[in-house]
Parts: C-alpha cells; sequence; structure tokens
C-alpha cells in the first residue's frame, strides 16, 4: 500500500492539502485528506489513473462507466493511461488564465466535445490542470 501511494503522488501534478475543522466550541483539528480526495479516477480494463477534480471539461452519457469510486487493479501515469486510451479520452490544451477563471472556454470549443462524444480533459503543460470555472448567471 505505501508504495501504491507513493506512486499516486510521484505521478500527480497536483498536491492534496488537508481540510480545517471549525466546528464552534472545539480546536481546529487537522482532517488528513488524500490525494484520492480531491481527484477524480478513470478506470480502464483493470487499470487506473488520476485527474484532479476540475480538470473534465466534458463527459459524454455512454462513458460515466470510466469513473469509479475506488482503483482498479494496476495504477498507469497519467501519459500512459492517455496513450492506451486515446478512442475515448482526448486533452485539451488550456492556458494559465483559462486555469485560474481569469478567460472562460470558448463555447464554441464546448459546442465541438459534445459532437466528438470523448472525454475531455483540460491540461497544462501536457498535464491535466483543473479549470476555475466562474458561475454564469
Amino acid at each position: 500500500m505505501r508504495k501504491l501511494l507513493y506512486l499516486i503522488m510521484a505521478s500527480a501534478s497536483f498536491a492534496a492539502v488537508g481540510e480545517i475543522s471549525a466546528a464552534p466550541g472545539s480546536p481546529n483539528v487537522r482532517k488528513k485528506s488524500t490525494i484520492l480526495d480531491s481527484s477524480n479516477i478513470l478506470v480502464s480494463n483493470g487499470e487506473w489513473t488520476i485527474i484532479p477534480k476540475g480538470a473534465i471539461l466534458y463527459t459524454p452519457d455512454h462513458l460515466k462507466s470510466k469513473f469509479s469510486n475506488a482503483p482498479a487493479e494496476k495504477f498507469l501515469k497519467w501519459s500512459d493511461f492517455l496513450s492506451k486510451n486515446r478512442s475515448w479520452l482526448k486533452t485539451e490544451p488550456v492556458t494559465r488564465s483559462q486555469i485560474t477563471g481569469a478567460e472562460p472556454i470558448d463555447p464554441l470549443k464546448k459546442e465541438q466535445f459534445e459532437l466528438q462524444r470523448v472525454i475531455v480533459v483540460s491540461v497544462y503543460q501536457q498535464k491535466p490542470a483543473s479549470i476555475n470555472q466562474k458561475q454564469e448567471n
């Protein structure tokens, strides 16, 4: 288990942080969280990888089964998992300003995602990246 956790942490492009509990009348206690708490798990043919929550730009209904709450048998680095699953997994390069939410994802690209019928993951420097999407009224 320790080796598996090391592999996950070594291949991830983001870090998990603890949350602080602030219940009235109790001392602040740091609640342990794992990298899996801030990640989506993608699975295929007994293999799995993780990507940060917020990195999924589009998921068609017929591919929702590719998400799991628990790891499968064999962990793969993101790049290896992507190369094995290109038939249903696509990347969309994003800019730093799109990551921070200062610049939105082009609405025309979002329409293209729907036509492609694959899971689309935002990437920055070829690694999955969470997008801070501003709320639209």
